[in-house]
């Protein structure tokens, strides 16, 4: 069904496409039921990252039980809320906006992905387990294909006899890229509708070229500093009942950080003299310095993961009065598991490196590394993990948006507009003029 629309973010009339159906499908993406909702807007009032201009979680609720999917999948605004429960607490009618929002968030990951896989991983415990246990099963046969007892200098650690280096090397850099070329064509379906958004906006055709350039490299270093790093806008959504290392900012910026420097660390083996020397047994089997500068920054993520993994695993077992702690998803339950297993098995790794006749347990413990980091990146375009991508393209889209809009209302503009209205002096009888 087509019916004229207003869309949420601009002045312009468009027709919209209507799926009756919608709200009924976002909710196999979660446990919600949001019938009871009639738009009150308590939800926004209370919700401590609404900005103006954006009534989330009202007006995304709102196209759900329409039936506005590209409306929904299309709005930043769905990415801009961090679920802190506050909306879910105050709602008088039990309507549960917040796990609204995640859920709708998890029915955009599946519809962005080109794949389809996402859909059934999101709506199927069963899928999801029967797809572990089958990466599991195809690993395992690799390993064990491309185990490669050896005699290895003396000067290599011993954890090489036992598995082929060249296999680690290429087929890390072989998987790698190819998820990342799926998740660059999510990414790409994403950035597009975001982009219908700005294109609404009345008289953004009049910005030129080189300031619209501008606007966009400087809130993306904007966004990438404050919302990617630093998370500002999570800093707002906090209870100061907790120190702050306890606090969901704190936790949810411990796993960015882990993973950014266990990234970071691994780039650095793979293209500095330690990667380029690896197929002379020379590089990443090397035995360096403890403190050797990938380790060091591996070190700090691992421990950064187990710290934010850990924590907020224990609060969601333990405080069931949180509206946050409360709902676990079991694809977000995934996401703590490969969190803590990536964790755990890369700290105890780096430690059999350095204790002598331990290569052995080391071997087997840096096989489930290696597990549980392949696993973690083939769900990762799909499941939870990706929204740390998602998230900062729609702040992005958000605050270009907010930069076009506010250089078309600039004051100078407004009273040019003005100066060039006619205007008519008309004498009123009995009016005395002003002294």
């Amino acid at each position: 069904m087509n019916i004229p629309f207003t869309s949420t973010w601009g002045e312009k009339m468009s027709i919209v496409k209507l799926e009756p159906g919608l709200l009924d499908e976002i909710k196999s993406y979660g446990a919600f039921d949001v019938s009871a909702c009639f738009n009150c807007g308590t939800c926004t009032a209370t919700c401590p990252l609404t900005e103006q201009g954006s009534e989330f979680p009202r007006s995304m609720i709102r196209l759900a039980q329409i039936g506005a999917k590209e409306e929904l999948l299309s709005s930043k605004e769905l990415w801009l809320c961090y679920y802190c429960g506050e909306c879910s607490a105050t709602c008088p009618r039990q309507a549960e906006p917040g796990e609204f929002m995640a859920a709708a968030r998890r029915y955009a990951i599946a519809e962005y992905d080109v794949t389809g896989l996402g859909k059934k991983l999101y709506t199927s415990q069963l899928f999801n387990y029967l797809t572990i246990v089958v990466l599991t099963i195809i690993g395992l046969a690799f390993v064990a294909k491309y185990s490669n007892p050896q005699n290895v200098p003396a000067n290599v650690n011993p954890i090489w006899k036992h598995l082929n280096i060249e296999f680690i090397h290429y087929g890390g850099m072989i998987l790698g890229g190819i998820l990342g070329i799926l998740l660059l064509f999510d990414l790409l379906r994403a950035a597009f509708k975001f982009k219908n958004q700005v294109n609404v906006i009345e008289g953004q055709e009049t910005v030129s070229v080189f300031k619209k350039l501008w606007i966009t490299l400087k809130t993306f270093f904007v966004i990438l500093f404050t919302e990617v790093l630093v998370h500002k806008r999570y800093m707002t959504d906090q209870s100061h009942e907790k120190p702050v290392v306890l606090r969901r900012w704190f936790l949810h910026s411990t796993i960015v950080w882990g993973f950014i420097l266990s990234f970071l660390a691994t780039a650095i083996n793979i293209t500095s003299k330690v990667g380029t020397d690896v197929l002379q047994s020379e590089g990443i089997g090397k035995y360096t310095s403890p403190l050797f500068v990938s380790h060091v920054i591996g070190l700090t993520g691992a421990v950064l993961l187990l710290w934010g993994g850990t924590i907020t695993i224990y609060y969601h077992l333990t405080d069931k009065e949180d509206k946050f702690y409360s709902h676990l998803h079991f694809t977000d339950a995934l996401l703590l598991f490969y969190v803590e297993g990536i964790a755990i098995s890369g700290l105890l790794t780096y430690l059999f490196i350095y204790i002598p006749g331990t290569e052995v347990i080391g071997y087997y413990i840096f096989v489930i590394h290696l597990l549980f980091v392949a696993e973690f990146f083939f769900f990762g375009p799909v499941q939870k993990a990706v929204h740390m991508f998602y998230r900062p393209l729609a702040l992005w889209a958000f605050a270009f948006e907010k930069e076009i809009k506010q250089l078309l209302e600039k004051p100078e503009v407004a009273e040019e507009e003005a100066e060039s209205e006619d205007f008519e002096l008309v004498e009123i009888e009995g009016l005395q003029p002003i002294e």
